[in-house]
């Protein structure tokens, strides 16, 4: 299983909206982006209180860079900010 696919899995188990989540890979030389999109909902879930889900994430990605000499890092935006990017709104 990839690395996108293994944050997708994870993501989606806690999220209560599942369908609306999203892994997109941002590779650079030495650097990988997970932004893992979610429902404006499900942003506090995906952050988790204190920010501890989505340190439990990053801890997943540095053994990650641990093994394969490459950086990861994780991102989490929601699916609404997203969709008025592209609108060209701000709100």
């Amino acid at each position: 299983m990839e690395k996108k696919e293994i944050l997708s899995e994870i993501i989606r188990s806690v999220v209560e909206k599942p369908e609306m989540v999203k892994v997109d890979v941002i590779d650079a030389s030495s650097i990988t982006v997970f932004k893992i999109v979610v429902d404006k909902g499900d942003v506090g879930v995906v952050i988790g209180k204190g920010g501890s889900f989505v340190s439990t994430l990053r801890t997943l990605a540095k053994t990650w860079s641990g093994k394969e000499k490459r950086k990861y890092f994780i991102d989490v935006v929601d699916s609404k900010k997203i969709l008025e990017k592209k609108s060209g709104q701000s709100g």
